[in-house]
């Protein structure tokens, strides 16, 4: 099984405000996720910006299609990943990081409807201090999952020693914040083979796997996208 994720997702939201299209999916983007949905059974979760670098943020967003995310929320989920491409996690104090995740959910809500959130999601960066994870589980305890990202780097909240043990395991179970942390595949746009990485990947019951949405325009990206989708047995979201 494979979770598949968007990072820093927030253009399409500009794209379905700013066009008059009939269907969010005439949305370049979720017209090829959805093709990809009827074809391979391909799910996907957004995780969104509030805000791009030139003044647009959720907040303006159109609620013109809100039943048409609701009626596709079983393979299409949108959640949190930060404010901007700017948001560092690592020192950011409880108060400030709830309120980005507040002001993300909720104008997502409007947006795409409760139905199609989700919780389990990829901070900006890999990073958010135990003290933020707690308050993101506070206030919204359907989060249980953070994905990590591909390298080496410490992962959000753990000590050395607990992210050798992701590292080593892929995920990590975090009692302090009862949260699992798991650890994610080479990001898509990173490979010159996605053939052959899924070739000479460990045996586990279920992989992570993302890109960024500035590279869904890339053409080897979108061609491996199809591939995955065709490649696995099944998607988690």
């Amino acid at each position: 099984m494979i979770h598949f994720s968007v990072d820093d997702t927030i253009d399409i939201f500009k794209n379905l405000t700013y066009n008059n299209y009939q269907s969010c999916f005439e949305e370049p983007v979720l017209s090829f996720f959805k093709e990809l949905s009827l074809k391979y059974g391909f799910k996907v979760s957004l995780y969104c910006f509030y805000e791009d670098d030139y003044g647009f943020n959720l907040s303006g967003c159109t609620e013109k299609y809100r039943d048409e995310f609701k009626g596709n929320s079983d393979w299409l989920k949108f959640g949190f990943h930060a404010r901007n491409r700017k948001s560092d996690y690592s020192k950011c104090s409880r108060e400030s990081f709830l309120k980005d995740i507040k002001e993300v959910y909720d104008s997502l809500k409007k947006i795409v409807s409760e139905e199609a959130l989700t919780y389990n999601v990829r901070l900006g960066f890999g990073k958010g201090t135990e003290e933020c994870i707690k308050v993101f589980k506070l206030h919204y305890p359907q989060f249980s999952i953070l994905y990590g990202v591909d390298d080496e780097r410490i992962e959000y909240h753990l000590t050395n020693e607990e992210n050798n043990l992701l590292l080593e395991n892929g995920n990590y179970y975090h009692k302090r914040t009862g949260i699992t942390v798991k650890l994610s595949e080479l990001r898509l746009e990173k490979q010159t083979s996605l053939k052959d990485y899924l070739n000479t990947m460990q045996k586990k019951e279920s992989y992570a796997f993302f890109t960024h949405e500035v590279h869904l325009e890339n053409k080897n990206v979108k061609e491996s996208i199809i591939k995955l989708s065709a490649y696995t047995d099944g998607f988690i979201i």
